[in-house]
């Protein structure tokens, strides 16, 4: 349920200020069976819902913003892992980026109300030197902290020092 409200918030909250200045930005939900509600707002030309997708990766390959609106819901959002490992500048609330080790301002933008998001969604349209160094930044997080080899050398140390420890 999570998903479909920070769709009907991004599409019906945010977007209409951002599109106020940019009336051609288009945004695209992408997710495996979506509800009725959230296949709604395709009503709008500028929102396409794909349902599934084999690849996510090639909708997050296009110069693309990834925006995370969440507002309840506990534990990594999958989606967000996805988003900063394509490298795209990422705009989130707490709640988004929650259980993530990324730094508001350096790896992404954080925003809260539907102000917030259009106001940082728009910087980063207009400042493509701040869009592309938190895309760089988001991805880094990612290989740091959430890669296979990253996670072995966390798992090998932690192997290592119980084996000491007996």
């Amino acid at each position: 349920m999570r998903n479909v409200e920070a769709s009907q918030y991004l599409v019906q909250k945010i977007m209409p200020e951002v599109w106020e200045k940019y009336p051609t930005i288009s945004v695209q939900i992408v997710g495996r069976e979506p509800r009725p509600e959230v296949l709604s707002l395709s009503h709008d030309h500028r929102v396409t819902v794909t349902g599934f997708v084999d690849d996510e990766r090639a909708f997050l390959a296009r110069d693309t913003i990834f925006v995370a609106p969440y507002h309840n819901g506990s534990g990594v959002k999958h989606k967000v892992l996805i988003g900063m490992a394509m490298g795209c500048p990422t705009v989130s609330t707490a709640v988004g980026m929650q259980g993530i080790s990324a730094v508001p301002g350096t790896d992404y933008l954080h925003a809260e109300s539907p102000a917030e998001f259009a106001n940082e969604i728009i910087r980063l349209i207009e400042d493509p030197i701040l869009k592309a160094k938190l895309g760089v930044n988001s991805r880094k997080v990612i290989e740091d902290s959430y890669s296979w080899t990253s996670i072995a050398q966390v798992a090998s140390s932690a192997i290592s020092q119980s084996l000491k420890e007996k």
